[in-house]
């Protein structure tokens, strides 16, 4: 759902992102996402990094507010891409993170063969970051509900929702 590409975010976004990584040398849209925000993979003098931003007023804000509070206390040791730097300018929350070569999208479909690796990973993260390592962030629960109703299209959720709800105790 990637909505807008480097050329599209305001000249004070892009002036604050290349103030922090440098140049920008290329710029590629990265398909997929759950927002309607950018997602970019960029090209810098420091090598590659992977850039987030939208709208502040965007529905799905508070999501990125979220993940710059869990960026900033996020333990070394999760499987995690680091978040370099955020911002938020002209309007726009902007957050950049390590850049993952990744191969292909996890398939988060009602059928997936994907769904036990993601719920083992969920697992695994919810006994690493328990308790939460920050007290200022909120906890990863508040995000499901959200993330369930946006991939399956409806209030529940689907086959995603109930295993999310047991692994979740619910």
């Amino acid at each position: 759902m990637t909505g807008y590409g480097w050329g599209d975010l305001p000249a004070e976004v892009r002036d604050a992102v290349e103030a922090e990584c440098g140049p920008i040398q290329h710029a590629v849209s990265l398909p997929g996402g759950l927002t309607g925000g950018t997602a970019l993979s960029l090209g810098t003098p420091h090598g590659p990094v992977f850039l987030k931003a939208l709208p502040a007023d965007s529905p799905s804000a508070p999501l990125y507010r979220r993940e710059r509070l869990v960026g900033a206390v996020l333990p070394e040791g999760v499987p995690a891409p680091r978040m370099l730097w955020s911002g938020h300018t002209a309007g726009w929350i902007t957050l950049m993170f390590e850049h993952l070569d990744t191969r292909r999208e996890v398939d988060l479909g009602p059928a997936s063969p994907d769904l036990g690796d993601v719920m083992d990973i969920v697992r695994v993260l919810g006994e690493t970051l328990t308790p939460n390592p920050g007290a200022e962030v909120p906890s990863a629960s508040d995000n499901v509900q959200f993330l369930m109703r946006r991939r399956s299209g409806g209030p529940e959720g689907g086959a995603l929702s109930g295993r999310l709800r047991k692994s979740f105790g619910g």
